[in-house]
């Protein structure tokens, strides 16, 4: 009989009490699966109950690390990042054998119930693909642009300026328009996320979460990238320099300088546009 694979849940936990008991119970469901799943909790800088919320519910399963971090840092992303890079420190120096590990938002992007089914096929690589690390569609609007990477557009959405939001509304329209005329399963891309990615772990061994444009710019093409969406877009846009970028850039660019695949799947695995 062979073992179990073992799959790491991966939250980061600011202020989300009013998601969590919603969020316990889509990890429920995902622990029905013949899988061997542990949930980690990083919490940082709680000002509600979600500590409590995470710590009766760790008292209920064994399976459940919890850690409370202070991130006493003044840029967003930065803090996210190092929050994530504290789960990845679990995952590869305190728990053995991790075949997944899956960054979840535990936010109202998965406070509604999982579809169990995709997540079972997808761990089971039901499809064949090669993907080494997935992240999914949503059903309405693909709210998460920040993170999304793909063909020519290598620049992240609020790296420019002029008319700005009518890029990010054309982006979102043209990617969703991919995703729902796909003849596959799933699309590679540079980078996304969309709240729920599923990692290979062992493959992403050393890669970390980083927050902070310049240490993320030397991977980015913006010269190449503002060429192309001014001609696609006809918009007139001009490169800005953040001093923030969303975290999931760099460890997904990270990865595929190592030459791994990042795909998007045309599926859903929570019903929230």
């Amino acid at each position: 009989m062979m073992d179990r694979k073992r799959v790491a849940l991966c939250f980061v936990v600011r202020d989300n009490a009013y998601y969590l008991p919603n969020v316990f119970k889509n990890i429920d469901d995902l622990n029905k699966l013949d899988f061997d799943f542990v949930s980690i909790f990083i919490t940082d800088n709680i000002t509600d109950n979600s500590i409590e919320l995470i710590q009766e519910y760790k008292s209920l399963h064994p399976n459940v690390i919890h850690r409370n971090i202070q991130n006493h840092i003044s840029y967003r992303t930065h803090r996210i990042a190092n929050a994530r890079n504290s789960c990845l420190d679990i995952i590869y120096n305190e728990l053995d054998n991790i075949d997944y590990h899956i960054m979840i938002d535990a936010d109202d992007v998965n406070h509604k119930k999982w579809d169990i089914e995709v997540i079972n096929n997808y761990l089971n690589n039901w499809d064949n693909d090669d993907w080494d690390s997935v992240t999914f569609n949503r059903p309405s609007n693909y709210y998460d642009l920040w993170a999304l990477l793909y063909d020519d557009y290598y620049f992240h959405c609020w790296g420019y300026g002029g008319e700005n939001m009518k890029y990010i509304h054309y982006i979102q329209k043209e990617f969703k328009k991919k995703l729902d005329t796909l003849k596959e399963n799933s699309v590679e891309v540079h980078s996304s996320f969309c709240g729920f990615g599923i990692y290979k772990t062992e493959l992403h061994r050393g890669i970390k979460y980083e927050g902070m444009f310049k240490n993320v710019k030397h991977l980015l093409k913006p010269e190449e990238s503002l060429i192309h969406a001014r001609k696609e877009t006809g918009f007139n846009l001009y490169l800005y320099n953040n001093l923030e970028i969303c975290e999931h850039i760099y460890y997904h660019l990270m990865a595929k300088e190592r030459g791994l695949k990042h795909k998007v799947s045309k599926y859903f695995v929570s019903p929230l546009g």
